[in-house]
């Protein structure tokens, strides 16, 4: 990109600071999902886009030092006189972000995200290069899970997320050792049938402390951590262990694959294994894998997927529409279902371009023979739209939350 890099900043670090006699921000600005451009779109066109970025970013902030310190990251030292003024050149820049950036004749959007740090000036002869990341890091942590927070200012409180995350790594050991996670079940129920068809498996942490808290901030920890392959065990266990149980009542039982198991050598024949040492039935699992995952690895993913749908498991297209697009590959998988994500669903009612998205999915779905699932479903409303539009399937809070093996009988027994 023609940038300074980071180890340039780290040499010129201490110069920079005694030419200066006013506070300095140091702003971060962050692509996300950058790794699903390059899948998509070739490293030759990231590598323009990276360019164009930075084109774009030193006009808005003319005259000042640009850094690219990783492939998705980019920093700016900003003169801080105002952190008003701070503020609205980094909003001024993210909303620019908001329209697609053509590269190759290809529209692309990106999303940013951008943490800033204010040094002053009495901590310019301890400060280094490091603390300054981990603040930004710090930072980042804070707003990375938010969808409509995009700009965050470090605050020392923010340290204490940091310090969260370890103690939630100290408590997934323990959990892990100690047998802490569960499954719980969702039901999915059948507009056509009049019958609860299946249950999607979702992973609980039998533990007050964590027991309502979001469980993907456990399982992004697992995979960052290494502890993916062990959790993914214990939740390949319970859910086959609760398909069979729930057997003669005719349902199928759906599991996210984490795309550390899939791409693990030997994953596919050791989940064949296990399907025959349960002596399950052909359809009775369904396997979840992420739109926005396959798109990365697609040849290698597609060939595993063919191969354990000729096992007996059913393939799930899951979050379908919400990544880049997988329209065009659709026809060459092995999917039996593909789920409209609760975004969709939610506005389904008050929004024509969301009506009108799962509409076209639908439509989609019924000329490709695949069944659609819709998830988020809360209320008549929304379920009286889904049926007259086309869809099957649905599941979410107007048919039951995730439960346990327990209320699901108790539930499949009134269904009746």
């Amino acid at each position: 990109t023609g940038c300074l890099n980071r180890f340039a900043l780290r040499n010129r670090f201490e110069t920079l600071l005694s030419n200066l006699s006013i506070d300095v921000a140091f702003v971060e600005f962050t692509l996300k999902d950058h790794i699903d451009i390059i899948s998509l779109f070739g490293n030759h066109t990231f590598e323009e886009l990276l360019k164009e970025i930075v084109k774009m970013m030193g006009e808005k902030f003319e005259g000042m030092d640009l850094y690219h310190i990783k492939d998705e990251q980019i920093v700016i030292m900003y003169p801080n006189i105002d952190m008003k003024d701070v503020l609205e050149s980094v909003n001024s820049m993210m909303e620019t972000f908001r329209r697609p950036i053509i590269i190759d004749n290809n529209n692309i959007y990106v999303k940013f995200k951008a943490v800033i740090s204010n040094i002053k000036q009495e901590e310019f002869d301890t400060i280094t290069t490091l603390e300054i990341e981990r603040r930004n890091n710090a930072a980042y942590q804070s707003i990375k899970d938010f969808i409509d927070k995009d700009v965050q200012i470090y605050d020392p409180v923010m340290d204490g997320v940091v310090l969260a995350q370890k103690q939630l790594e100290e408590d997934l050991k323990k959990a892990l050792h100690n047998n802490e996670l569960v499954q719980y079940i969702q039901p999915q129920y059948s507009l056509t049938e009049n019958r609860i068809v299946g249950f999607e498996s979702l992973l609980r942490w039998d533990n007050p402390k964590y027991f309502d808290k979001s469980i993907q901030n456990v399982v992004e920890l697992a995979e960052q951590k290494g502890y993916m392959l062990d959790m993914a065990k214990i939740i390949v266990n319970n859910t086959f262990d609760l398909a069979k149980k729930l057997e003669k009542y005719n349902v199928s039982i759906s599991l996210n694959l984490s795309p550390i198991q899939i791409i693990q050598a030997g994953f596919v024949s050791d989940l064949i294994s296990k399907f025959e040492e349960y002596e399950l039935k052909e359809g009775s699992i369904a396997l979840e894998i992420t739109e926005t995952f396959l798109m990365r690895n697609f040849a290698l993913v597609n060939e595993k997927l063919k191969i354990l749908k000729r096992a007996g498991f059913k393939i799930h297209l899951d979050d379908f529409c919400t990544g880049y697009s997988s329209m065009k590959y659709l026809k060459d998988l092995p999917v039996d279902s593909i789920k409209i994500d609760q975004e969709f669903v939610k506005y389904v009612n008050t929004n024509k371009v969301n009506k009108s998205i799962v509409s076209c999915i639908t439509t989609l779905a019924k000329e490709l023979n695949l069944e659609v699932i819709a998830e988020g479903v809360e209320n008549t409303s929304q379920r009286d739209t889904i049926k007259k539009i086309g869809c099957k399937i649905i599941q979410g809070y107007l048919i039951g939350k995730a439960m346990t093996y327990e209320q699901a009988v108790e539930l499949l027994e009134k269904k009746k």
